[in-house]
């Protein structure tokens, strides 16, 4: 009976260990302006400090944007956009 929970556990862990220890979060959010407008076309840079592997995107018409999921690590988060100084 032991011997049997044990394969049952290592069942789980050998199917649901990767996923249950892979974690990532999607970045998102919206580009305003000091009075509150949505800024269309800003280009949006998240880069890996770790890897410096960069992401990019660019703000809708609404000013949101969405990049992909990433793995925990150290980000920067660099937004520019015409006629705005950083």
């Amino acid at each position: 009976m032991r011997s049997s929970y044990r394969i049952i556990l290592f069942l789980l862990f050998a199917f649901l260990g990767g996923r249950l220890l892979a974690q990532s979060a999607a970045v998102n959010g919206q580009v305003h302006d000091a009075s509150g407008a949505a800024i269309k076309g800003a280009n949006v840079t998240l880069l890996n400090l770790d890897t410096q592997v960069k992401l990019v995107t660019t703000s809708n018409p609404d000013g949101s944007f969405i990049l992909p999921p990433v793995a925990p690590g150290h980000y920067e988060l660099k937004v520019v956009s015409a006629g705005f100084q950083p």
